[in-house]
């Protein structure tokens, strides 16, 4: 999944809610009820990264972005 964070709609995403890009992702995929998300991290500042990653949700609009995003990445043979 991080082979996207330097996709545009991840920065912008990543500045509207004042997160990092690897915690809109996360937040993202958490929301999904069918996906299990496993985040690994030793760094205790990546850690917390992960910890704060639930605590907010995106709006109905950014999680479709993502979506249609995941979407033509996947059609178009490259992983987001």
């Amino acid at each position: 999944v991080l082979n996207g964070v330097n996709l545009p709609i991840l920065e912008n995403l990543s500045k509207k809610y004042n997160k990092s890009k690897a915690q809109v992702l996360l937040n993202w995929l958490i929301s999904k009820n069918q996906i299990v998300v496993i985040p690994k991290a030793v760094n205790p500042s990546h850690q917390r990264e992960i910890a704060e990653s639930a605590d907010w949700s995106m709006s109905k609009l950014d999680h479709d972005l993502l979506d249609n995003l995941a979407h033509s990445e996947v059609a178009e043979g490259r992983e987001l």
